[in-house]
């Protein structure tokens, strides 16, 4: 319903964040690129490509299902920084995505 808002708006685009063999986040990012030209379907922040991405003033994340909530913070938290760098390199460990409790 967002991207449905947001039909046509060159001022807004829209990060999917997901394994690209997923069918929930290939499904995901075909809906909303239904609506909005600018999806941006990503598997982890070094593919973000963060130059087009600061010409919008709006930028919507969604994510697939399996997705591990540390990429999409991760990629969350970069934006809000408004880095100015070409490209990011991830900071992530693997006891960022494995979270065991004790």
């Amino acid at each position: 319903s967002i991207a449905q808002k947001h039909y046509g708006d060159d001022n807004t685009a829209f990060i999917v964040v997901g394994d690209k063999k997923s069918h929930n986040s290939s499904k995901l990012a075909s809906i909303i690129e239904t609506y909005n030209n600018n999806v941006y379907f990503v598997e982890t922040i070094e593919d973000l490509e963060i130059q087009k991405l600061n010409s919008f003033s709006t930028i919507y994340i969604a994510s697939g299902t399996s997705t591990p909530i540390a990429i999409v913070d991760e990629i969350y938290n970069t934006l809000l920084s408004n880095t100015k760098e070409n490209k990011i390199k991830s900071s992530l460990q693997l006891d960022d995505y494995i979270k065991i409790e004790k």
